[in-house]
């Protein structure tokens, strides 16, 4: 990530324990995509909007966080939580 886009996850409450978890996580990885940390700004049924370094984004629940939600219902993405 460049400079600002670090300064704009700054702003959202991005640290260097956040930087470190991200850099730890498991994730599942997508062809032609990259991996990149947003928050949750909403939540709806399926889908969440984000902000992260590039700006604002709606991003859909891939099959893991479906699974995680149809065996506990508060597993759901909610505001505030950090997503890669």
């Amino acid at each position: 990530m460049t400079g600002t886009e670090t300064d704009h996850l700054h702003d959202l409450g991005y640290d260097a324990a956040w930087g470190a978890a991200f850099a730890a996580a498991e994730v599942s990885h997508v062809a032609g995509c990259v991996d990149v940390p947003g928050r949750v700004t909403r939540t709806d049924r399926g889908a969440c909007d984000l902000r992260g370094a590039a700006g604002s984004l709606r991003a859909t629940w891939g099959a893991d966080v479906l699974a995680a939600v149809a065996r506990d219902p508060l597993a759901v993405p909610s505001t505030g939580d950090w997503v890669v």
